[in-house]
């Protein structure tokens, strides 16, 4: 079968690209984008991330970066802080979500036991490579979790 430019379907494909340009606002207001969304502030609690190198060689090497503001630091950044928490606190909230499951699926479980069976699969994907966080941060989901779970 041959399509030619005439078709209805080149004509459909053009106006759906075009189509977002003309669409009509919610009654919401225009679309936010997802840093625009995320209004929550970073809990003091929440630890930073310090950066881990492996720098080769005899002499003693000490493993920062330039910062924004020009200063040396071996932290990670507010944007790296920022999406550290969200994945944190994203996890704590899918986790609180399982806890509840598996205390309706095996009421005979205590609290303790349960969140004990969480932190030891959360650390097994940590060691697998499979989830990148920190055992600070570990510490501060199990925490949320808990506060959620209250």
């Amino acid at each position: 079968m041959r399509i030619h430019s005439r078709t209805p379907l080149f004509r459909t494909h053009h106006a759906l690209a075009v189509a977002p340009k003309n669409a009509k606002q919610s009654q919401l207001g225009p679309s936010k984008l997802i840093e625009d969304i995320v209004t929550a502030e970073i809990p003091k609690d929440f630890p930073r991330r310090t950066l881990l190198a492996s720098l080769s060689g005899a002499a003693p090497k000490l493993s920062v970066r330039l910062m924004d503001d020009g200063t040396y630091s071996n932290v990670a950044n507010d944007q790296e802080h920022q999406e550290a928490y969200e994945k944190a606190e994203d996890l704590a909230q899918h986790l609180k979500v399982y806890a509840l499951r598996k205390e309706m699926e095996n009421p005979d479980w205590s609290r303790e036991f349960n969140l004990e069976r969480v932190k030891k699969g959360v650390e097994a994907k940590m060691r697998a490579g499979a989830w990148d966080l920190e055992p600070a941060e570990l510490e501060w989901v199990m925490r949320r979790l808990v506060a959620l779970l209250a």
